[in-house]
């Protein structure tokens, strides 16, 4: 049987190049294995700069990995739906540099989004 790990979640978003708090989810961070920040960036176009622009940022405060999330197509019918081995091959460069996980998940729709806002939801998780 699968052990369930305890974890926080701090909600932000970038909104005027500033970093707002929205809340918590989980569990307090004291009884938490984990403690996971998740910044909605508000523009798919926007998840992989913000990430470089503050990858080494992340690196001092001893994240261990990032993790970005957007949606494959941008809305416009004239812009190129995103490639996911070349962001795949930039995210190993970083990785490398870094010396911890970076991730980008090409989602359509973005559903697995939406259900990370949800309390009840992911609370726990199995390792």
């Amino acid at each position: 049987m699968a052990v369930l790990k305890k974890y926080t979640i701090h909600l932000t978003k970038f909104h005027n190049r500033e970093i707002v708090k929205l809340g918590k989810r989980g569990h307090l961070e004291e009884d938490s294995t984990h403690i996971i920040q998740i910044i909605n960036v508000e523009n798919d176009d926007k998840v992989l700069s913000y990430i470089e622009d503050n990858l080494e940022k992340f690196f001092d405060k001893g994240f261990s990995a990032v993790f970005g999330l957007r949606d494959r197509y941008t809305g416009d019918k004239n812009k190129t739906p995103v490639n996911p081995a070349k962001v795949d091959e930039l995210t190993r460069c970083y990785e490398a540099q870094y010396g911890m996980k970076v991730e980008i998940t090409i989602a359509i729709e973005e559903v697995e989004a939406w259900f990370l806002a949800v309390p009840i939801f992911f609370k726990e998780y199995d390792s």
